[in-house]
């Protein structure tokens, strides 16, 4: 027995109510999948943030690293130049020491000191006054490589403090190397493992996404099997109008010819017509 309009019309509402309830809880599930990605992408923004800012914190003890590997070369390159200097000097302190006089500078010293009390304390002739000024000469001559000497000496030490004090910079510049290295080196080490994170997260994210766009797709089908039922049942309700027109029409004609019948009868009779049976007969052209 085949089902009646009526019967299909249910089942078709019924289809039709479940394809929308589907489609419903498959867009709400992309919906969850969606809301899911965009956490990842947020905390994956975040992870790339802080991966940024490692790396410009990497970057910059990487240039204060650089600007002191600088100042520790430009520290080698004087001091190996004062070391040059100071070979010098003490080259220039054994010439010297080479010329010493066999008499102590402390001796010549008071050689001096007592012919020039002599010159200015006793009356002396021209010729004596010449001669002790010459011999003062002769004593300030062998004088002079002593000073030479101690003025070598004073050199001499301050380029090995100058020496000593550029090597301790050298090792500072060094030291503050090794760790600026370090901390650089645990920049970068975060930096890598917050990108690697990142990775992690977008990977994950675009599975979420992969998820989405597939259920959107689902939902999408599911939207056009419920715009294909909807026109089925469309169809289904102006072929039962239809039928419930078609059915009057029939009723109102089977309904018209009793009446037509009637009528006639009553014509027939001699029997007086109603208004309504007069009408039908004129239109029929009966009468």
């Amino acid at each position: 027995m085949s089902a009646t309009p009526e019967q299909r019309l249910d089942e078709s509402e019924r289809e039709l109510a479940a394809i929308g309830a589907e489609r419903d809880r498959i867009n709400e599930e992309a919906l969850r999948w969606a809301g899911k990605r965009d956490l990842l992408h947020e905390e994956m923004r975040k992870m790339r943030s802080e991966a940024k800012s490692f790396r410009e914190e990497r970057d910059e003890l990487n240039a204060a690293v650089h600007q002191l590997k600088n100042l520790r070369e430009e520290a080698r390159k004087e001091r190996v130049a004062k070391i040059d200097q100071l070979k010098a000097l003490r080259q220039k302190a054994k010439d010297a020491l080479s010329r010493r006089p066999n008499r102590s500078a402390q001796s010549l010293e008071s050689e001096i000191e007592a012919i020039e009390w002599k010159i200015q304390t006793q009356s002396l002739s021209l010729d004596e006054e010449r001669g002790l000024v010459e011999q003062v000469r002769a004593l300030e001559s062998q004088m002079k490589v002593y000073r030479e000497v101690a003025d070598v000496k004073d050199k001499i030490e301050e380029l090995q403090n100058e020496v000593t004090t550029l090597k301790d910079e050298r090792a500072s510049y060094g030291d503050k190397i090794s760790e600026m290295a370090r901390e650089s080196q645990r920049f970068h080490e975060k930096m890598i493992e917050r990108l690697e994170s990142a990775r992690k997260l977008k990977a994950e994210a675009d599975e979420m996404h992969e998820k989405y766009i597939e259920h959107r797709e689902q939902a999408r089908a599911l939207y056009l099997e419920y715009v294909k039922a909807l026109e089925q049942i469309k169809a289904l309700r102006e072929k039962m109008r239809e039928g419930e027109r078609e059915e009057r029409a029939r009723q109102e004609a089977h309904l018209r010819d009793k009446l037509e019948k009637e009528a006639l009868d009553k014509l027939k009779r001699g029997q007086k017509l109603t208004f309504e049976e007069f009408k039908i007969l004129a239109e029929q052209g009966k009468i």
